[in-house]
């Protein structure tokens, strides 16, 4: 308990040294601390941070050394994902990608490049994204990625490109990646194109679904309902 203690205290004190040339002497020497560390899985935690922390460093060879030296696969995984979602969120998504590589079990890979396509996305990089996307096989994660996508074509005012992308969405999660556009394009005023995704024959729980989320999003438009919005509506409820 008392290696454990002092490696996270070395970590601490590593995690604050920022400078604009990052010394990672104490991570070395926590490195040598872990070396000693008997319990498997406090041994595996502890690389873990100290992979992560090189990574943050910019010292990424040194990153994935540690990482690779984790016996825990789990363990291992989450470094690697740990590692290149940094990465991402720094803008540097082709060494994130790269890291991803590594990543052996199906399952964290995808969460990885997920967590990499939508920082894409919030970075405007679309298309980027997108082939990222398509790295991913499994069909949920890939769903979840592409609604990610879709939501922030919205979010930037791309509404057809969004509904293209939203149309390889398979079933409930694409009625709720719809509804999700639908309150972007309220938040932009354009209320008759949000209404337009519901009709009469439109399932009721989706047409709720979808009105609640225009109302949140004209709540944040500071925009007025007109005539024509009102008359749509009424089209629609028409008996």
């Amino acid at each position: 308990m008392k290696k454990v203690f002092l490696v996270l205290i070395l970590l601490v004190v590593a995690i604050f040294s920022f400078s604009a040339e990052i010394d990672t002497t104490f991570l070395s020497y926590a490195e040598k601390a872990a070396d000693s560390i008997s319990s498997y899985s406090n041994k595996a935690s502890i690389l873990k941070l100290i992979a992560v922390e090189y990574a943050k460093a910019g010292q990424l060879d040194k990153a994935l050394n540690v990482a690779g030296s984790i016996s825990d696969d789990s363990a291992k995984a989450w470094a690697l994902i740990n590692i290149a979602s940094g990465l991402a969120k720094a803008g540097q998504f082709n060494k994130a990608v790269n890291v991803a590589g590594f990543i052996s079990h199906d399952y964290y890979k995808a969460f990885t490049l997920k967590n990499i396509a939508s920082e894409l996305a919030k970075a405007g990089q679309f298309d980027d994204a997108l082939n990222v996307a398509g790295f991913i096989y499994d069909d949920d994660d890939r769903d979840d990625t592409l609604k990610d996508i879709a939501v922030e074509l919205a979010k930037a005012g791309q509404f057809d490109k969004a509904f293209d992308v939203a149309g390889f969405i398979y079933d409930d999660d694409r009625d709720d990646t719809l509804k999700d556009i639908a309150k972007e394009l309220a938040k932009a005023g354009q209320f008759d194109k949000a209404i337009n995704l519901i009709n009469k024959k439109t399932d009721p729980y989706f047409t709720a679904y979808i009105l609640i989320s225009i109302h949140q999003g004209y709540i944040e438009s500071n925009k007025k309902i007109d005539d024509n919005c009102k008359g749509l509506l009424e089209d629609i409820f028409e008996t």
